[in-house]
């Protein structure tokens, strides 16, 4: 292909031109054909050539195959599913009816043989005019709606018909022959009140199945496109009448069966080109008037089709669309892919699309941006909220456990003070009890952040860990605790807050401390500080023996 840009006008019309001259050959042909015949027949008569019966065969042979290729295209070109099945109909009735006339040659010539064989003639004579009139109603409806409910009608009356004409042998209403007559055929036949309404049913079908087809058309000038299927009709119906009376005396076109089903066969025909009947035939035209701007390329790369408005292509172009890439250029991009037979090509205005995406890269640069910064204030403000929270919690330990705090600052001063080793050793073992409690007391603290309540063994913990460190002292220490329930953690503290303000009273002389967690907490010691003085509002105090004291904390109010 050259450096040129292709452009597909002309192409596209050259396809159209083609298909044209196709409908014009297939017309030509079987003219030819027609024409052929009744000069053969012309010839044979002028010069009394018998061939005989072989002939007829071979020329119903003939003509069969030529509708059956006819229902075949029939099956390619229409798309509408009921329409194509009637048209099939059609078809089929045709070569039915060829096939009838071609067995008459064939079968024995037994009269009930030969006049039943002409009887059957009118089964397709009918279901032509009804399968057009079928064809014809089933125009523009949906496939997914089934066969018009109107046709039920039509098709019991044509049914009908058909056992009439063949049942004639016994009532004789559509053909009667001659009384007495020595052989019953179609020679001797007198015409019955039922032969008129079985042709006018043909008609009534025929006039239908066109004047439903114009109705339904939605083409410009459809009162001029009729003229060409009409055409074969009006010939078929003089063709018809002048059979009727004189069929004796026709030499050439005296084959009603033939003549019928060709004139039938080309008034449909002439309907699917005037697009009274929707092929798939005209699709080079729709293509170029689409307005869609692509082109069809077939597997040498020639343009099949195109539309008015199709894109321009050159080598590069089409070497890099087979590469798979698309071609984008001034707002436009140029894609591909690929059919049977060959490929499309088309082109898009994405003008708006690439706007759009600069305007969105803009916007992503610009939110990346702020992205950092907000990462930057999050990051600040997340460490200024742990000091923050920090900083609550060491001033509400702080806050909550003051009077300890100062008790160990004391503690510490005094450990520096000590002027002997006992008194540093005492120091420091105060020392040593304020720090356990302030462990477990924080911890406590930590707790009642998250959680209302805790646990009763919580507060087994905090008490043993007091005794543990009484214990390195040597203070003998035991802790029991029977309570299996929670508490809330406020209540948890202050128990905690009692007990070991009486620790730190007693631990001046104390030897013995034993705890037992219910109900209420129950501290019995050994001390020699005076616990009377103890006594306060939810604490319990009572000297059991000398040095023996109990002190019960109880839990209630708290």
């Amino acid at each position: 292909m050259d450096k040129t840009p292709i452009r597909c006008y002309n192409h596209g019309m050259n396809a159209l031109s083609g298909y044209k001259r196709k409908t014009l050959a297939g017309a030509v042909t079987a003219s030819a054909l027609l024409i052929f015949e009744i000069i053969l027949k012309l010839l044979l008569t002028v010069f009394d050539i018998r061939i005989g019966d072989i002939y007829d065969l071979l020329r119903g042979t003939g003509y069969i195959a030529i509708f059956m290729i006819w229902g075949f295209s029939l099956h390619r070109r229409i798309l509408n599913k009921y329409t194509r099945i009637s048209l099939e109909a059609v078809a089929c009735s045709e070569v039915f009816w060829i096939a009838l006339k071609s067995l008459k040659y064939i079968l024995p010539k037994t009269e009930l043989l030969q006049l039943h064989l002409w009887y059957m003639f009118y089964i397709p004579m009918l279901l032509i005019p009804f399968f057009s009139m079928l064809c014809a109603v089933s125009l523009g409806r949906s496939e997914n709606g089934g066969w018009d409910r109107r046709t039920v009608i039509p098709a019991i009356i044509t049914l009908a018909l058909i056992v009439l004409v063949l049942t004639n042998n016994h009532h004789e209403f559509v053909f009667s022959f001659p009384p007495g007559a020595a052989v019953r055929s179609d020679l001797n036949r007198l015409l019955s009140p039922g032969i008129y309404i079985v042709t006018a049913w043909q008609i009534i079908c025929a006039a239908a199945a066109l004047v439903i087809m114009v109705s339904k058309a939605r083409i410009p000038g459809r009162n001029k496109v009729i003229l060409l299927p009409l055409l074969p009709v009006v010939l078929l119906v003089i063709y018809a009448a002048v059979y009727s009376f004189y069929h004796d005396r026709l030499v050439l076109l005296n084959d009603l069966s033939v003549i019928e089903c060709l004139l039938v066969t080309s008034s449909l025909e002439l309907c699917v080109a005037t697009r009274l009947i929707m092929s798939n035939k005209a699709y080079p035209e729709l293509f170029f008037a689409s307005g869609i701007n692509a082109v069809i390329l077939d597997d040498d790369g020639g343009v099949y089709a195109s539309s008015q408005d199709s894109p321009d292509l050159d080598d590069d172009v089409l070497e890099r669309l087979n590469k798979g890439i698309n071609v984008i250029a001034d707002g436009k991009r140029i894609s591909s892919a690929a059919i049977k037979g060959g490929s499309v090509v088309w082109e898009e205005d994405i003008s708006a699309v690439l706007t759009v995406s600069d305007h969105l890269r803009d916007l992503s640069e610009e939110l990346q941006n702020r992205d950092g910064i907000l990462k930057a204030q999050y990051e600040s403000s997340h460490k200024l909220s742990v000091l923050e929270e920090k900083n609550r919690l060491y001033d509400r330990m702080t806050s909550e456990t003051r009077g300890r705090l100062e008790a160990l600052h004391d503690s510490v001063e005094a450990f520096r003070d000590a002027k002997s080793d006992e008194e540093s050793n005492r120091a420091l073992q105060k020392c040593t009890l304020l720090l356990s409690y302030l462990k477990r007391r924080n911890n406590l603290i930590l707790i009642s952040e998250n959680e209302m309540t805790v646990d009763s063994r919580e507060l087994e913990l905090c008490i043993k860990e007091t005794c543990g460190t009484l214990e390195s002292f040597g203070v003998s220490c035991s802790t029991v605790c029977v309570r299996d329930s929670s508490i809330p953690v406020s209540s948890a503290a202050k128990i905690y807050d009692l007990f070991e303000d009486t620790v730190e009273f007693a631990f001046e002389g104390l030897s013995f401390l034993s705890v037992v967690v219910r109900d209420a907490v129950s501290v019995r010691l050994c001390t020699a500080a005076d616990m009377s003085v103890m006594s306060k509002e939810g604490v319990a105090v009572s000297n059991e023996d000398g040095d023996e004291w109990l002190v019960t904390i109880s839990t209630e109010g708290l």
